[in-house]
């Protein structure tokens, strides 16, 4: 008991020393644990960029089928059922990137976000039944498209950005009246 108590007494006579070197480890742990959460915040960013991507070249890819189709129309015929399955890919493809805006919360308040999901929701949303909605499809889509053909270079919300920023661009976002569109032109959120 008396080497115990020796122990003890002598320990305390370094506390001081003890507690800081328990501080430095503890700090140590911490900025350790912080850096390797920053790796897996920044690593899983860069994969839902890669995902989103290429949900949108899908979609562009999707939508840059139409103008075949409008090519073989006539004006006022109806649009022929979807046998081929083309609208249901279109669909298909505009909902997978809804889902990955849905996960993308880092660009909330990015007008090609908002642009991207409302185009998306239209898409969806959108019968196919006469040559106009077509067109209407094909030309509301031109900011994706165009950002597409160019691989996206820079990343693909700043692509769309640059294109919905031209002349004709504002005039797509004007003439899609969407809520949640004119509030961010509106400098809202």
């Amino acid at each position: 008991m008396k080497t115990v108590w020796e122990t003890l007494t002598k320990a305390a006579a370094h506390w001081r020393q003890i507690l800081i070197a328990f501080l430095a480890l503890a700090l140590a742990f911490g900025l350790g644990m912080f850096v390797q959460s920053r790796r897996d915040a920044a690593r899983a960013a860069k994969e839902q960029n890669s995902s989103l991507r290429a949900s949108l070249y899908g979609l562009s890819e999707a939508v840059d089928e139409l103008p075949n189709l409008i090519a073989s129309l006539e004006d006022g015929a109806p649009v022929p059922a979807d046998e081929s399955g083309a609208f249901a890919l279109l669909r298909l493809r505009a909902g997978a990137v809804l889902e990955q805006l849905h996960r993308s919360s880092g660009t909330l308040d990015s007008l090609a976000h908002w642009y991207l999901y409302d185009l998306c929701g239209y898409l969806c949303g959108l019968e196919f039944s006469e040559k106009a909605d077509l067109e209407d499809a094909y030309d509301t889509s031109w900011p994706l498209i165009d950002a597409a053909a160019s691989k996206f270079r820079g990343g693909a919300m700043v692509q769309v950005e640059e294109r919905l920023s031209t002349d004709k661009g504002r005039e797509i976002l004007e003439r899609m009246g969407t809520p949640n569109v004119t509030s961010i032109m509106q400098g809202g959120t």
